[in-house]
């Protein structure tokens, strides 16, 4: 946390030592004119990087992550590890699904899967047959209304 906050003091501390050398050898005013520029430019570095990750977030593809330097070069590198961790993980509960998609068809009886609220989410070929469901209407439907108890 010490490193952190080091590499994002550093240029101000050096432009404030900078800018109490300057007043001694030229003027105050001068001093604290070098002093707010670095600090304009400092917080303009931030505002568009911000502003670049906030369009990247926009529309976030692991091949078009902006690239920086200093403290942005690590956000950037944590925010595009995390894309690529969510990106894995959704592969795979993708590829989960699909198994489980194919193993429910293939038993002999109607399986349909209800949310919390009883809403059928999915069916297998048999449940529309045995049950009547349609999968064009009867998904997101309260099991209820569809089917007798």
């Amino acid at each position: 946390m010490q490193d952190f906050w080091f590499r994002v003091s550093f240029s101000v501390l050096l432009s404030a030592m900078f800018g109490l050398l300057l007043w001694g050898l030229f003027s105050p005013v001068v001093a604290v004119s070098l002093v707010l520029l670095v600090l304009v430019l400092v917080m303009l570095r931030h505002a568009l990087q911000l502003f670049r990750l906030g369009e990247w977030l926009r529309e976030p593809r692991i091949e078009t992550i902006p690239e920086a330097s200093g403290i942005w070069d690590e956000v950037f590198s944590l925010v595009y590890q995390m894309v690529k961790a969510q990106k894995q993980t959704k592969l795979e509960l993708a590829a989960e699904l699909k198994h489980i998609v194919q193993a429910t068809t293939a038993l002999p009886d109607g399986v349909a899967i209800l949310n919390e609220a009883n809403r059928i989410e999915w069916f297998n070929p048999l449940a529309e047959q045995h049950f009547g469901l349609n999968a064009r209407q009867d998904v997101m439907q309260d099991i209820t209304y569809l089917v007798r108890q």
